[in-house]
């Protein structure tokens, strides 16, 4: 829910670092949406140090990606 609704505004705002980064900064934008959700849910979803939340946002990535190409953009 949250990577649906403010990963697109971020991406916008964010478009020039990631235009300058070729991509790369998709990667910083995810890992702090998985901070987000950690602070938001309480304790209920926790992360341990920041290269866990880096491989997290790396495996999202690529998911998405995989997804995006068998199911299309919509």
């Amino acid at each position: 829910f949250l990577l649906a609704i403010l990963k697109p505004i971020l991406m916008l705002l964010t478009c020039p670092l990631v235009v300058l980064t070729l991509g790369l900064f998709t990667l910083v934008i995810n890992t702090s949406l998985l901070y987000v959700t950690q602070a938001l849910t309480n304790g209920k979803f926790h992360i341990d140090n920041f290269l866990w939340a880096l491989l997290a946002s790396i495996i999202i990535g690529v998911v998405s990606m995989i997804l995006n190409g068998i199911l299309g953009e919509d």
